[in-house]
């Protein structure tokens, strides 16, 4: 079971409310739910995965940050709609941007893209998950994002960043 605390202005505390809460709060789980694995809360949005690698988000979604097709807040989890054939095991979620790790090493990411920040080599925003474009051969596993930039560590050790660059925050001696 999953609980939330603290700001609740656009429903992230998933518990189908809009009022702040400074002790936890059930969040109301989804129907044939029992179990979330992994949580991460962005600032007005929060995600989770279950046992069986599937996400769900809720808050705020101008973005289309929640994953479910659609630009709708939601004040209760709401399924991502996951690519065909992909279990999720863990998942980042920041103001603007989700972006989560298949369990073979794959990276998505869905919401805002003006920079680039889902990886996709486009800037058009995404209201469901899409692909990272990775380098061959390469298997991520761990992921983080702020703001306008992503990063994700790979199982040999290196890092890869995309999207904003304005303060050299992807690392490449460039801005």
């Amino acid at each position: 079971q999953a609980y939330c605390w603290g700001m609740n202005g656009y429903g992230q505390l998933g518990n189908n409310s809009t009022t702040d809460s400074r002790i936890p709060v059930a969040v109301q789980m989804p129907a044939g739910v029992t179990r979330f694995q992994s949580i991460a809360a962005g600032v007005f949005h929060t995600c989770a995965i279950t046992n069986e690698g599937k996400a769900y988000c809720w808050g705020w979604n101008r973005y289309g940050q929640l994953g479910n097709n659609s630009p709708t807040n939601s004040r209760i989890p709401v399924a991502v709609q996951m690519p065909a054939g992909v279990s999720f095991q863990s998942t980042v979620a920041d103001y603007f941007h989700t972006c989560a790790l298949t369990t073979t090493g794959q990276a998505y990411c869905w919401g805002a893209n003006s920079y680039g920040q889902l990886g996709n080599n486009s800037t058009t925003n995404s209201l469901t998950p899409v692909a990272v474009q990775m380098p061959a051969g390469v298997s991520f596993r761990s992921i983080a994002a702020d703001y306008y930039h992503t990063c994700a560590l790979t199982t040999t050790g290196q890092a890869y960043c995309w999207g904003m660059n304005g303060y050299g925050q992807l690392g490449n001696n460039s801005t």
